[in-house]
């Protein structure tokens, strides 16, 4: 019996230390502004669950007379979609080892322009920062669009 307490506060002790040494792996920006872009993207897709079920429900729709309006609402579903997986294989490229959803822990041997030793400066950083949250904004809200709209041809 003291033997498999003992065998089991040992696999417990293994187990924390292995998640505590695993969230410490995680690079969690310093940047301010990268911390918004990404917190932006991390709530922009939380909305792709609305997506495939707004997505379903138009094509199981039994509506012959709107089948043309109910794939222009998928296809800017799929496009809204498309454009954010584009957005985030992009921003990977140059950061690496952030952390988005949908894609869970990233790492890349290389490093990206603005990390390691030949880094960019900081106010490059910053532009490319703002301009991505620009470009991460628009996306959000061409979902957020795409949905009301599919939201709407339903509820006609």
């Amino acid at each position: 019996m003291k033997h498999r307490i003992s065998v089991s506060v040992t696999l417990l002790i293994l187990l924390t230390i292995s998640c505590v040494h695993n969230t410490e792996k995680r690079n969690v920006p310093s940047d301010p502004l990268e911390s918004e872009v990404i917190a932006i993207y991390n709530e922009a897709i939380d909305q792709v669950g609305i997506k495939i079920r707004l997505k379903n429900q138009l094509r199981r729709s039994t509506d012959s007379t709107r089948q043309e309006e109910h794939t222009m609402a998928i296809k800017r579903l799929d496009d809204a979609h498309k454009g954010m997986m584009m957005w985030m294989q992009n921003f990977l490229t140059q950061f690496p080892d952030a952390t988005l959803k949908g894609h869970g822990y990233h790492h890349h041997d290389e490093v990206g322009p603005f990390e390691g030793n030949n880094k960019l400066s900081e106010e490059d950083k910053r532009e490319y920062l703002l301009i991505e949250k620009q470009k991460i904004m628009e996306l959000d809200e061409k979902m957020s669009n795409a949905i009301f709209h599919a939201k709407y041809i339903l509820n006609q």
